[in-house]
């Protein structure tokens, strides 16, 4: 049986990322890449929304982007959402 390592993706992830499956990290995959959906913030509690993309055919990812601003101190309901249409 092959042994797969886990891929770390997100640093500074908001600490409500893994509080409820509604608010956590959203992933799609679509042409051999990954797209993941996240909140963090490596300057303060209020976590922002961010997108990062992994490549299956070279194995690495982009670089992370903030897609938002949080207007909160801190809330964790800003929780981006993923969608891929068929355009």
């Amino acid at each position: 049986m092959t042994q797969v390592k886990p891929l770390s993706f997100a640093r500074h992830g908001s600490e409500k990322m893994i509080f409820d499956a509604r608010m956590g990290p959203q992933s799609l995959h679509h042409n051999e890449v990954i797209y993941i959906v996240y909140q963090a913030n490596e300057h303060g509690v209020a976590a922002h929304p961010h997108i990062i993309a992994y490549n299956c055919v070279t194995q690495s990812w982009s670089k992370p982007v903030k897609l938002g601003e949080n207007p909160a101190e801190y809330d964790h309901h800003f929780a981006p959402i993923l969608w891929i249409d068929a355009s």
